[in-house]
């Protein structure tokens, strides 16, 4: 009835036709398919193959439209309403059909050879010039096409329909022939909050193939438990394999609307649970084994989202930027005093080293000394004693031990003790016994009296930390030399800063330490107790102390940095502002250091570092400057930390602080990259897009951030589809070769007409 029906209609258009024979219309399509194809072999793009169906579809709608003498897609039958209804009519083994359409000029007959030509450029170059059309014709989204014309012999016009497709394709091998009976979507999907969708994406971009078994390697279980809320939610793998993705044809991907290449057996949430082997709140689980028909081809594969045994999401990974953000760069305030560094006085420290046995004040065990006993300036006596033990008896222990070693300078070294300064140093350590207390987690000991903490450290230590009470006992003699140096020499600025340590000269100490910021590269040593009891815990030193460290922080001692920290958080309202500054920027990027290299022992190191500790001094230094990047800082590192500690709360917190003041901060393109950067960490992908934009609105993406936003947009393709091919010649225009090999290695990207157009074209893969 169908077919009668669609004589009948042919019948009644043929009347409004000349009589241009059915030979010129086999030859005018066969002059247009041949352009056509030439400017795809042009393009890099594989030819187009005709077919019959094709060709009757496109011959139904050229005569529709010429008994209408009007150029448009749809009819009003709806059994040929639109492009792919009219194709269905012929045939179902099409799922993607195009249409490029026109009606020409007055055209006279006769038609002979070289006038068809004319008409066909005249068609060829109007579909040129034509955005949709031109589209179509080096489109990678068809394999097959043909055409169909009528002529109008009352208004002496051609009326043309090109017609594209692509074919359904089924993917071999199969393990289910019915998706195991997952049902296509069904609204229960729709309207996801963002929160979610980023979840869904983020999941898509966690799964790791490792030996031959698909497994979700997720950084946050909860996130998961948001997804799957019922019995019948789960999640599915679909394999894809490159070679589904050749320049030399259009995709193949499965007709099914489920999946695309071939689907493992879904999983669902009791099991996925039970399966479960990741550590803290991380989710690691496998989702399958890939078949051995597809082992050892290149493939990728997605991850089908099923919500109450529906498809409610299907995820392609793609290679979002994630890496892990740098703080942003603040210069410090550096205190210059207006002096001249010298080239004369101490230079030298050497150590004497004694071993006393438990409560033994005397030994013959210590180490030779070897200085020129001519130019001794002064001798520093060390003697410290545990906490454990009683405090009586302690004080006699240190005093003694400090005035055998006393002796030992005039009766071994031979100086004569009336003429040689010596300063003596004899107590119990309590600054260290106080740092291990929070390094170790016992913070809430450090309020206590010293007797309490002493009594804690004689019963629930005593058995314990042998370690460290004798880190706490230290005895040794340093001697002090003067000499002359070149202002050349590379150790100038630290024999002035050595110098006026023990001099006591606090201004000369600053002046060496703007020296030594300002030199490249570290070839002098400040682990030495001597330099770091005066370097550290002097208020006028902080501001410079903390602009050096900061400079250098991989080549000095985490601990002792922390230690300079924590000593001067509490104190933090008797700084300066630029001290304070500094001090808190030092916070910002210790922490983040130790955040990056977390594990059960760095948790210590953190946990007195919490940001906590830091209000006071973020409060006061907030009082007394605007919002800036050393606040940025700050929060991007809370952000970090709470996050290891997976407190939602406090991460959001400071994460709306960054969010709200990014625009205010990000002065530079490299500014932009590193907040960018930062959002795609945290899953906000919007915020990275919209940073981005604004930069590519005014021209200020360089190479960097145009790859970046690139990247990011491809999570919602659709959406973005007429920038990012833009941003596709862009990011070609910078670094082809890199534009490639991301294209590469994310083959999945292929799916996305443009993308795979300009890649078969420029890669040459």
């Amino acid at each position: 009835m169908k077919k009668l029906l669609l004589f009948i209609s042919l019948i009644c258009f043929q009347q409004t036709f000349s009589q241009v024979t059915t030979e010129q219309e086999a030859t005018l399509a066969d002059m247009m398919i041949k352009k056509v194809n030439a400017l795809r072999q042009q393009k890099g793009i594989y030819a187009l193959q005709r077919n019959e169906n094709l060709k009757e579809a496109a011959k139904f709608h050229a005569d529709f439209m010429s008994s209408k003498k009007r150029v448009t897609h749809t009819q009003e039958n709806t059994l040929y309403k639109t492009p792919i209804d009219r194709v269905h009519y012929y045939t179902k083994d099409f799922n993607t059909v195009g249409e490029n359409i026109i009606k020409t000029k007055r055209i006279p007959a006769p038609f002979h050879t070289r006038k068809l030509a004319f008409v066909i450029n005249i068609i060829y170059n109007s579909w040129k010039k034509s955005p949709e059309n031109y589209k179509n014709m080096i489109s990678s989204s068809y394999s097959y096409i043909d055409m169909g014309v009528a002529y109008n012999n009352e208004t002496k016009q051609f009326f043309v329909s090109l017609v594209l497709g692509n074919k359904k394709h089924k993917v071999a091998n199969q393990l289910s022939e019915f998706a195991f009976g997952i049902k296509s979507g069904d609204n229960k999907c729709n309207n996801l909050s963002k929160e979610v969708q980023n979840i869904h994406t983020n999941l898509g971009n966690s799964l790791v193939i490792e030996n031959n078994e698909v497994f979700l390697n997720y950084n946050n279980k909860n996130d998961v438990l948001k997804i799957l809320t019922t019995e019948n939610d789960g999640f599915a793998i679909d394999l894809v394999e490159r070679s589904q993705m050749k320049c030399s044809a259009a995709n193949l991907l499965d007709a099914s609307s489920i999946y695309d290449g071939v689907l493992l057996k879904p999983i669902y949430k009791k099991e996925l649970l039970d399966n479960n082997k990741g550590y803290n709140n991380t989710f690691k689980v496998s989702l399958g084994t890939i078949p051995s028909t597809l082992q050892g081809n290149d493939i990728s594969a997605n991850l089908v989202i099923l919500k109450q045994n529906s498809l409610c999401s299907y995820r392609v990974p793609n290679s979002i930027p994630k890496t892990r953000f740098k703080l942003l760069t603040v210069e410090p305030e550096l205190e210059v005093p207006d002096i001249d560094l010298l080239n004369q006085g101490i230079r030298i420290a050497k150590e004497v080293f004694f071993e006393f046995e438990t409560s033994k004040t005397t030994t013959e065990v210590f180490t030779e000394a070897n200085f020129d006993l001519d130019n001794v300036h002064s001798f520093d006596v060390k003697s410290y004693t545990s906490i454990d033990g009683s405090e009586r008896a302690n004080k006699v222990i240190q005093d003694k031990r400090a005035e055998f070693i006393k002796k030992h300078i005039g009766e071994v070294l031979g100086f004569s003790l009336d003429y040689i300064k010596i300063n003596i140093d004899a107590r119990a350590n309590w600054p260290l016994f106080d740092y291990q207390l929070e390094l170790y987690g016992y913070k809430d000991k450090l309020s206590l009296s010293k007797t309490a903490k002493r009594a804690f450290a004689n019963s629930t230590l005593k058995n314990s930390w042998d370690e460290q009470f004798a880190k706490q006992r230290k005895s040794k003699l340093i001697a002090f030399q003067h000499g002359y140096w070149n202002i050349k020499n590379r150790q100038h600025g630290f024999y002035n800063l050595l110098n006026g340590l023990i001099t006591d000269e606090v201004h000369l100490v600053n002046k060496s330490l703007v020296h030594l910021f300002k030199q490249d590269g570290v070839n002098y040593n400040l682990d030495k107790d001597f330099i770091l009891d005066k370097l550290l815990r002097n208020k006028d030193l902080v501001q410079n102390v903390s602009a050096l460290f900061t400079k250098n922080l991989e080549e000095y001692n985490i601990d002792y940095i922390i230690y300079f920290i924590n000593y001067w958080l509490p104190k933090a309202e008797s700084l300066n502002p630029e001290a304070q500054k500094n001090l808190l920027n030092l916070y910002s990027h210790t922490t983040y250091k130790v955040l990056q290299n977390w594990n059960d022992d760095s948790q210590h190191a953190a946990r007195i570092l919490h940001p906590d500790n830091v209000e006071t001094l973020f409060k006061t230094y907030k009082a007394q400057s605007t919002i800036d990047a050393v606040y940025l800082n700050y929060h991007m590192t809370k952000v970090e930390y709470y996050n290891k500690l997976n407190q939602k709360e406090k991460i959001q917190e400071s994460f709306d602080f960054v969010t709200s003041n990014y625009e205010k901060n990000a002065k530079t393109i490299d500014d932009k990259i590193v907040l960018a950067s930062f959002f795609n960490v945290w899953n906000s992908y919007d915020y990275a897009k919209q940073l981005l934009l604004i930069a590519n609105e005014n021209n200020t993406l360089n190479e960097d951030a145009t790859f970046m936003l690139a990247k990011t947009l491809i999570v919602d393709a659709e959406n973005n589809e007429e920038i990012l091919a833009k941003l596709q010649e862009k990011a070609i225009n910078f670094n082809k070769e890199r534009w490639c090999n991301w294209i590469t290695k994310d083959f999945q990207n292929l799916r996305i007409k443009n993308i795979k157009d300009l890649y078969c074209s420029s890669c040459k893969k």
